[in-house]
C-alpha cells in the first residue's frame, strides 16, 4: 500500500521532530553545578566518553566567592546500571580553586561521580554528580 502524500508528509514531521530527541544528550559537554558544606562545586567536562577522561571541578566559597585552592578531593565513578562501584582517585589542584580529576569510564552508559572534598579544619563534604559516558 502506498501512502498517501499526506500521511507520508506527516511521518517525516514526527520523526523530524523525535529523532533529534534519540540522539545521545550526553554527547555534549557535561556541566553541573551544586552548593554545600560552604563551598560552590561546578563540574565541567568535555564531552564524557568510554575510556580515559578528565574532568575539571571548580570550587569557591559559597559565601566569599574566592577560588578555595587548598582542598583535596577524591572522586570515585560509580556505574548506575548494573551497579558496579569505580575505583577512587586523587584530584590534582591547578590553582585558582580549579581541580583536574583522570576518570575512566568503562562502557557507555549513566554514572555517579561522587566528590568528597576535604578543606583544612572545614567538615568534609560529599557532592554527587551523574554523567553520562558516550561511546
Amino acid at each position: 500500500m502506498l501512502l498517501r502524500p499526506l500521511n507520508l508528509l506527516s511521518l517525516l514531521v514526527v520523526f523530524g521532530l523525535l529523532l533529534p530527541g534519540c540522539a545521545h544528550p550526553h554527547m555534549a559537554p557535561a556541566s553541573a553545578q551544586q552548593t554545600l558544606g560552604g563551598m560552590v562545586v561546578t563540574l565541567n567536562s568535555n564531552s564524557p566518553h568510554t575510556g580515559d577522561n578528565t574532568i575539571t571541578i571548580t570550587v569557591t566559597d559559597a559565601n566569599t566567592k574566592s577560588p578555595v585552592g587548598n582542598a583535596n578531593i577524591t572522586a570515585t565513578a560509580e556505574m548506575i546500571s548494573p551497579r558496579l562501584p569505580g575505583t577512587q582517585v586523587s584530584g590534582r589542584a591547578q590553582g585558582n580553586g580549579l581541580y583536574s580529576i583522570p576518570v575512566r569510564f568503562g562502557v557507555a552508559t549513566r554514572y555517579h561521580l561522587t566528590l568528597h572534598i576535604q578543606r583544612p579544619g572545614q567538615s568534609s563534604v560529599t557532592v554527587v554528580f551523574p554523567i553520562d559516558a558516550a561511546e
